[in-house]
């Protein structure tokens, strides 16, 4: 319509008049129009700005949250196992330790041949494997001859015995054997027994996969166990002596068990005529 009216033309004065007047007033119209459409424009254009910039805000602080989620997994992929070194000065070996928590913990197993003179006795080693150290029997592991320390002297197989409360046994002078408390410290310092295994476990050897992701440096190897003359399971299983005898059975003692198809780890007993790995802890 207000394209009609401004195209028409009137032959009076009082028609152009009123035409003019109409027109002006129809062009004030459109101007206002036009102005209402461009203050809805800036008002859209406003309002897209602050989307924007609230989309801005948003995407930046999602940046935030995702690089605080990276820092946070950076700074735990960051904290690094530290290693220090002990030295056997009874044969000069040389061995790793790491702490975990609260405890000292040798990272790997003792390797130390126990003799009575120049007989060994109750230790033995895989020619195959010579990085899995020596296997003991429970006797040996204890020094049940006390040739280092009078703590588990007495402690032989198929003998009940009173040990002290802490057994030094064949372990490093500065260390010991650790007790069925000693293990429960450790995996509740790695997030539990329903996971112990999976973290302890060393990233290579285990069968069928069942190498673990060593988290925290303890490097458990899946020696096996020695048994009347031979060596057997090695890659299946791993069991380290505590100083404990069980309640129960004269010729069982507790050990720690791991597996390779189980992500935890078992405290029980076993034969005190196996021949299991040591690992020794520092003592406080």
């Amino acid at each position: 319509m207000i394209a009609f009216l401004i195209g028409c033309e009137s032959s009076t004065s009082a028609s152009s008049d009123s035409s003019s007047s109409v027109a002006s007033s129809s062009s004030s119209v459109v101007k206002s129009s036009s102005s209402s459409a461009k203050s809805s424009s800036s008002v859209a254009t406003s309002s897209s700005s602050l989307a924007k910039s609230s989309s801005s805000e948003a995407m930046s602080s999602s940046s935030s949250a995702k690089s605080s989620s990276s820092n946070a997994i950076s700074s735990s992929s960051s904290s690094s196992i530290v290693y220090s070194t002990i030295k056997d000065a009874r044969d000069n070996q040389t061995y790793r330790i790491v702490t975990i928590g609260s405890q000292t913990w040798m990272a790997e197993n003792l390797n130390f041949d126990y003799k009575v003179g120049s007989t060994s006795i109750g230790s033995y080693v895989n020619s195959d494997h010579p990085e899995y150290g020596r296997y003991y029997t429970w006797a040996a592991a204890m020094d049940s001859v006390g040739v280092y320390s009078d703590d588990g002297k007495g402690c032989g197989n198929g003998k009940t015995c009173s040990p002290a409360a802490t057994v030094r046994g064949l372990c490093p002078e500065g260390f010991r054997m650790p007790n069925k408390s000693d293990f429960e410290t450790l995996w509740d310092a790695v997030g539990g027994q329903d996971v112990a295994a999976n973290v302890l476990k060393s990233k290579t050897l285990w069968d069928e996969n069942g190498n673990g992701t060593d988290a925290f440096g303890f490097s458990a190897l899946p020696a096996g166990r020695y048994d009347i003359g031979f060596f057997g399971l090695a890659g299946v299983y791993t069991g380290f002596w505590s100083s404990d005898e069980s309640d129960d059975v004269l010729e069982f003692a507790y050990y720690l068990f791991l597996h390779y198809s189980q992500k935890n780890l078992s405290l029980g007993p076993n034969n005190k005529y196996f021949g299991h790995s040591v690992r020794c802890i520092k003592s406080n």
